[in-house]
């Protein structure tokens, strides 16, 4: 007989990856305590009974989920004022998060920008009717909505600087970024690269 308070740590445990399928220490630390302590019968259950795969350390917990339907976009990512994603910004947060990778431990919102920009002239991302200037103030809106959703997912950690005062006056903003975080952001049961569409255009 499991003790009542284990099962009540479990299932608040449960209940936080379900809502927050990734977890870090700084913003989540409590429940990722729980998390750490009832990993292993976590980690069982929901491989038994949901077939995604569990994984935590000191630094995050990650639940990945994967769409019984590949096609379901009920649950899209949401902006800091809830609006929903759209393919713009989703291709966009692809290629900032490609940026990110290969970026140093810091980086500013100007840095990552150009490197934004460079991925985006690809002929590829052209010919499938991607453009982005960053010229409007919805390009900038979307990168920065972009921005914000990577800083709410613990990915980056804001040093110095306001987005608002980017989108404004174009003021420049520093970032640390948390390499664990980055690194298991990536949920799915085929890899990238094996992906294809028969959409005619991202946008």
């Amino acid at each position: 007989m499991i003790p009542a308070e284990e099962r009540a740590q479990r299932r608040a445990a449960l209940r936080a990856l379900l809502a927050k399928p990734l977890l870090v220490a700084d913003i989540d630390g409590e429940v990722l305590v729980l998390i750490r302590r009832h990993l292993t019968e976590l980690r069982d259950w929901l491989g038994r009974e949901t077939g995604w795969r569990l994984v935590a350390d000191s630094e995050t917990a990650r639940l990945f989920k994967t769409a019984t339907v590949p096609s379901d976009a009920t649950h899209p990512a949401r902006g800091h004022n809830k609006e929903p994603f759209g393919r713009r910004r989703y291709v966009t947060l692809c290629l900032a998060l490609s940026a990110l990778a290969s970026a140093d431990a810091q980086t500013t919102l100007g840095s990552l920008a150009d490197d934004v920009l460079t991925a985006a002239a690809e002929p590829g991302l052209a010919a499938a009717g991607f453009t982005l200037t960053l010229e409007s103030r919805a390009d900038r809106s979307d990168l920065v909505a972009v921005i914000r959703l990577l800083l709410g997912w613990g990915v980056l950690i804001r040093v110095a600087g306001d987005e608002d005062a980017y989108l404004a006056a174009g003021t420049d903003v520093l970032y640390d970024i948390r390499r664990p975080v980055l690194g298991v952001l990536l949920s799915g049961t085929r890899g990238a690269s094996t992906v294809t569409s028969d959409r005619k255009s991202v946008v």
